[in-house]
């Protein structure tokens, strides 16, 4: 019976803001977070993910293919223990936020896991890699992928002049991402004078969002990030005109369009971008298909 020794390190997880004890070189990880498994395989670390969760399979369809064989252990807000349990992982990592209600049932399994900080705004979505590479003891591989992050940030400053828009994201309910989100602050970087600035939190939904809305006086652009990857552009239009939105120009996009704090998301925003200005000036609405993101 060979014995299988794992050497322990003690890394500081900001988001939890204590320490926790970590594998010094894990082998098996299980990802929770579609974001965090989009960096580790731009990372290079795909080998090392055994597990990921049912959000993480959508993935494949932005061109992930890698993740098809990999077995899913639960979703955003619950873990399947037995699934996760029989595949032996050594380390799980997750995102804060939402997700953090599942820390109780990854203590139960008694598997050392570390929380990343979910970001806020620009400059957190720089740091995200860093901080992955410092939980799994491979800076230099979060370092790289932080710089590249940093020169398709660069590309995306000012490609835009002051159209006016309204980011709205369809997350089980109506949501809209606030000034400390950083899917407002992307759109801002790119010259897009975005609406939701007037919003002093990071997301705000449900009711909350609603009346928000009703605040709105000026007809903007809207990009929809909808909760399918096939977007129905007559139940955006009804939802908004059910709450009184009125806009000019409407961009529908797929699930994990702009959600995704990844390299590619910030990819994706000059292709955005083009056709929410041809939306705003023709006051056209249109679904954008994933293979039109690429």
């Amino acid at each position: 019976m060979k014995i299988k020794i794992i050497l322990m390190r003690r890394v500081y997880s900001f988001e939890l803001r204590e320490y926790l004890d970590v594998p010094e070189l894990p082998q098996r990880i299980v990802s929770l977070t579609p974001s965090l498994t989009e960096i580790l395989i731009e990372m290079g670390m795909s080998k090392y993910l055994v597990g990921i969760s049912s959000w993480c399979r959508t993935l494949i369809v932005y061109g992930y293919e890698e993740l098809s064989s990999k077995p899913v252990v639960g979703n955003y807000k619950s873990v399947d223990e037995e699934k996760i349990t029989r595949l032996s992982p050594d380390m799980i990592l997750l995102a804060g936020g939402y997700q953090l209600r599942v820390i109780d049932s990854l203590k139960n399994l008694g598997i050392p896991f570390y929380v990343v900080t979910l970001p806020k705004n620009v400059s957190d979505i720089v740091k995200v890699p860093i901080e992955i590479g410092y939980a799994i003891n491979k800076p230099d591989e979060g370092i790289r992928l932080s710089k590249k992050i940093l020169k398709e940030l660069s590309k995306i400053i000012d490609i835009v002049k002051e159209i006016p828009i309204l980011i709205l994201l369809n997350l089980g309910e109506l949501t809209m991402p606030g000034f400390f989100s950083f899917i407002t602050q992307v759109f801002m970087y790119a010259g897009f004078n975005v609406w939701n600035k007037n919003i002093e939190q990071p997301y705000i939904w449900g009711e909350n969002a609603k009346n928000m809305l009703k605040k709105l006086s000026n007809r903007v652009a809207i990009v929809f990030e909808d909760s399918s990857l096939k977007p129905s552009l007559n139940n955006i239009i009804t939802q908004l005109e059910s709450i009184g939105v009125k806009f000019q120009g409407l961009i529908a996009l797929p699930v994990m369009s702009l959600t995704s704090f990844s390299t590619a998301m910030i990819k994706r925003i000059p292709i955005i971008a083009r056709y929410v200005i041809n939306a705003y000036n023709s006051n056209t609405v249109e679904v954008l298909h994933i293979e039109q993101l690429r």
